[in-house]
C-alpha cells in the first residue's frame, strides 16, 4: 500500500503529459480566428510551446537530481492550467506567444518528473524491469492523449470551444492534488552523487541510445503523415480509414501494455530489437503490397510493433545513468525528452515537405530506413552481451 499514493499521482501525472500537447494542437484553429492568421503561422506559434522544452526539460532534470522534491511536479501541473487560461485571455500576438512559452515551460516540469518516477510507482508490477515499467506508464500517456482528443470534441460541440478548452484544463488539478496527498519520501530516491550531463554522454553505450531515440522521434514524426495518404492509396474510404487508424493505436497501445506486464528484464533490449526490425520488415513488404487484407494485417503489426520503442529505449538508457548515484539522472532524461521539442521544430517540416513530393509508398522508404538505423547501435549492445538494464 506504500507504492499506492505514488502509483495514482504518477498514473494521473502520466495523462497529464499526453493530454496537454493535445490542447496545445486544439489552439490552432482558434489562433486562426482569433487573431485572424494563417493556419501556417498559427503552427508556428504553438513551435514556441516545444521549443522551451530544450532548456526547460534540462533544467527541471537538474533541479529534481539536485532536491528530489515532489513541489516541481506539483507546480508544474499548478502553473500548466495557469498558462492554458493565460493563453485563453491572450488578446495580443505577444501575450499569446509568452503564454506558449510558459506552458512549455511547466509542462516540462511535468514531464520530467512523472516520467522520471515511472520505475518506482510501477517496478512491483514490472518485475524490476525499467523497460517494463516505462512501457506501463506510457500506456497512460496514451489514454491521456486519446481521452483529452476525444473529450475536447465531445465538450465543445456542447459547451463552444473556449469553456471546452477550459474546464478541460481544469483536469490538470486532479494529479496536482494527488501529487499533494503523495508522501514526500515515496516519491524519489537519495543519490550518491549528481552526474553532470559531460558525466553520462561519457559511456559510449549513452551515446549510441541517444542518437537511436533522436531517430526515433523523427520516425515517429512520419507515422503522424503517411498512413492516411497510403491507405487511401490501397482502397480505404473516408468512412473506413478512421476505423483501421483507430485500430493501428488500439495494437500501439496493447503493446505497450504487454511488454509493462510481461516483460523479462533479460530480454529488454532484444525487446525493443526485435520491434523495431519486425516493423522495419513489415513495411517494406507493404510498400510492394496491393491486397487490402494483407496490407491492414501489415499496417497492425506496425502499431504493435512501434508501441514499446520510445518507452523501451527511455527503460535501456536511465539505468545507466544509475551505476554511480544510485538514481536514474533526471538531467540526462530531460535532455533525452528534449530531443523531442527539437524534432518537431526542426525536423518535421521536412518530412512534411518530403511527403509532399514523394508517392505515399516511395514514402515509406523513409520509415524503413529510420527503423534499420535506430536498430544498428541497438544491434551493437546486444551482440556485447551489455544489456543496460536492472533494478534500482
Amino acid at each position: 500500500m506504500t507504492h499506492l499514493p505514488l502509483t495514482l499521482s504518477t498514473i494521473a501525472s502520466a495523462m497529464a503529459v499526453g493530454f496537454v500537447p493535445v490542447l496545445v494542437d486544439h489552439l490552432r484553429q482558434d489562433l486562426v480566428n482569433r487573431f485572424g492568421i494563417s493556419m501556417e503561422r498559427a503552427e508556428r506559434w504553438t513551435w514556441l510551446f516545444y521549443l522551451a522544452w530544450l532548456p526547460a526539460m534540462p533544467l527541471a532534470g537538474w533541479v529534481f537530481d539536485n532536491y528530489v522534491t515532489k513541489s516541481l511536479l506539483f507546480f508544474g501541473l499548478f502553473f500548466s492550467v495557469l498558462a492554458v487560461i493565460a493563453l485563453l485571455l491572450a488578446n495580443t500576438p505577444l501575450r499569446a506567444k509568452a503564454a506558449f512559452v510558459g506552458l512549455g515551460i511547466a509542462y516540462s516540469m511535468v514531464a520530467v518528473v512523472s516520467i522520471w518516477e515511472m520505475p518506482f510507482a510501477f517496478d512491483f508490477r514490472a518485475q524490476n524491469s525499467q523497460v517494463a515499467a516505462f512501457n506501463l506508464g506510457f500506456v497512460f500517456v496514451v489514454l491521456g492523449a486519446m481521452g483529452g482528443m476525444f473529450g475536447l470534441q465531445t465538450l465543445e460541440k456542447r459547451l463552444g470551444f473556449r469553456q471546452a478548452f477550459l474546464y478541460s484544463s481544469f483536469l490538470l488539478f486532479v494529479p496536482a492534488i494527488l501529487t499533494a496527498i503523495t508522501p514526500s519520501a515515496t516519491f524519489g530516491t537519495e543519490r550518491l552523487t549528481v552526474l553532470t550531463l559531460v558525466e553520462v554522454l561519457r559511456d559510449p553505450f549513452v551515446v549510441l541510445l541517444v542518437a537511436a531515440l533522436l531517430l526515433y522521434f523523427i520516425l515517429e514524426n512520419c507515422t503522424d503523415i503517411w498512413p492516411p495518404r497510403y491507405l487511401q492509396e490501397v482502397g480505404y474510404t473516408e468512412f473506413g480509414l478512421p476505423w483501421v487508424m483507430a485500430a493501428f493505436w488500439t495494437f500501439f497501445l496493447l503493446a505497450r501494455l504487454l511488454v509493462g506486464l510481461f516483460a523479462p528484464p533479460v530480454a529488454d533490449i532484444w525487446i525493443v530489437l526485435s520491434l523495431v526490425l519486425l516493423a522495419s520488415f513489415t513495411l517494406g513488404n507493404m510498400a510492394g503490397a496491393h491486397d487490402r487484407f494483407g496490407v491492414t494485417v501489415g499496417f497492425l503489426i506496425v502499431g504493435f510493433s512501434y508501441g514499446p520503442l520510445l518507452p523501451g529505449l527511455l527503460g535501456l538508457v536511465m539505468p545507466i545513468t544509475e551505476k554511480e548515484t544510485g538514481a536514474p539522472s533526471a538531467l540526462a532524461l530531460g535532455c533525452l525528452l528534449s530531443l523531442s521539442g527539437l524534432d518537431t521544430v526542426v525536423f518535421r517540416p521536412i518530412v512534411t515537405a518530403l511527403a509532399k513530393n514523394w508517392q505515399p509508398r516511395s514514402f515509406l522508404r523513409i520509415p524503413i530506413g529510420l527503423g534499420l538505423l535506430i536498430g544498428a547501435p541497438l544491434l551493437i549492445i546486444a551482440l556485447m552481451a551489455i544489456s543496460p538494464t536492472g533494478g534500482r
